[in-house]
């Protein structure tokens, strides 16, 4: 049986192969301008503007506050580059350290690709939390929450779910005899994702 620490890392590594796949259709490389014919006093040539930066996924996170149950710190974040693949994975934890937010989001060239991602995470937590319950759960696109996990006396509901070209894992982490309520795991990813949602659809 996977340790609970474990199983976000293997959500994250599902999402970003199925990312990876979905990235090798991006368009090609735009041609050069063609050379401009010498003429007397030609105007000089600008260059054309760079790209517009992607949304910054850091302001797209949550706070503290918006997670459902009190004590949680601010987060340890970093950014995820994983063959191409653009991202975050952010922890965060309550000062006694008895409970633990592990979040990562990975973008995806379209919604259709995120929400394969995740069918893939899905599929790929199931097989590795046995004894795991796994139900829809109503927040984003697409989501699917497991409960009932534990080992070791550590309780671990994960809940993946798509919104819009974002595929997200939360993976809630406690003692056993102190589990988060899935309600607040709900509520936490609904503020998740209501987040993701004027950047991502």
């Amino acid at each position: 049986m996977a340790h609970p620490r474990r199983t976000l890392l293997a959500a994250l590594v599902a999402l970003a192969v199925l990312g990876g796949a979905g990235c090798a259709g991006a368009p090609p490389v735009a041609a050069p301008p063609p050379v401009s014919t010498p003429a007397p006093a030609p105007a000089p040539e600008t260059a054309d503007p760079a790209p517009a930066p992607g949304p910054d996924l850091r302001q797209l996170l949550i706070d503290p506050s918006d997670i459902a149950v009190t004590g949680f710190l601010e987060p340890m974040v970093q950014p995820l580059a994983e063959d191409a693949v653009t991202g975050l994975v952010a922890t965060f934890d309550t000062e006694d350290g008895e409970r633990q937010l592990g979040t990562t989001i990975v973008l995806l060239p379209d919604a259709a690709a995120a929400q394969e991602a995740t069918a893939g995470a899905v599929s790929s937590t199931g097989e590795q939390r046995t004894g795991a319950r796994s139900t829809p759960a109503p927040v984003g696109d697409h989501a699917v929450i497991f409960t009932g996990y534990e080992l070791a006396g550590t309780a671990s509901t994960l809940l993946l779910f798509s919104q819009g070209a974002a595929s997200v894992a939360m993976d809630f982490r406690s003692p056993s005899t102190d589990p988060i309520p899935t309600a607040a795991v709900i509520e936490t990813g609904t503020r998740q994702a209501a987040r993701l949602r004027p950047a991502f659809g």
